[in-house]
Parts: C-alpha cells; structure tokens; sequence
C-alpha cells in the first residue's frame, strides 16, 4: 500500500465498522475485570486508524491512540 493513499482513503466499510464493534465487546468480555487502562497503537493507514478510533470509543475508561507509520 501506497501511504499517501493508505492514509487518507480506503477506510472502512459499514460491514467492517459493525465487524470491529462486536469483536471490540467479545475483546473487552475476556478481560479480567480490574483491567482499566489501554494504550492502542496503530498504524497511520486509515482502516488501522478507524478501528483503533471505533476501539477507543468502546473503552470505559480513557484511552490514548498512539499512530505509528513504522506499522
């Protein structure tokens, strides 16, 4: 992939969004309960960008999202 396409197009599609959000709940029911704090690093490429975004905002507590073009 092409970063100066990668990152500015070819995002997600709706089914991909909805496929993020549910793994993102199967994901958080495994955790232990005391888990709290998350650091998610991505890639800079948008899909990577857009899953971490739909990640974080099932997250209780604040998350911080790291992009990483190294990735």
């Amino acid at each position: 992939s092409d970063p100066t396409i990668g990152t500015k197009i070819h995002g997600l599609s709706p089914f991909g969004r909805e496929q993020v959000a549910e793994r993102t709940r199967l994901f958080l029911q495994t955790l232990p309960s005391e888990t709290k704090d998350f650091l998610i690093i991505s890639s800079d490429f948008r899909r990577a960008r857009e899953t971490a975004e739909i990640l974080q905002s099932n997250l209780t507590s604040p998350t911080s999202i790291e992009l990483d073009p190294r990735l």
